[in-house]
């Protein structure tokens, strides 16, 4: 079992949980950690508002 069919098992339990309205009983692998792609934007932005 590859780290990607974990993470569609352990969707698939907090979904059932959730369904069943109670909290996810399962953790993800990983917590939800923003894209690096923000940091870019935010040093493009400083860079912006230094040229005006």
């Amino acid at each position: 079992m590859d780290h990607d069919d974990q993470e569609r098992e352990i969707k698939k339990q907090q979904r059932a949980d959730i369904a069943a309205g109670k909290e996810p009983t399962v953790q993800d692998l990983e917590p939800f950690k923003p894209p690096e792609i923000l940091g870019v934007i935010d040093h493009m932005l400083a860079g912006v508002n230094e040229f005006k």
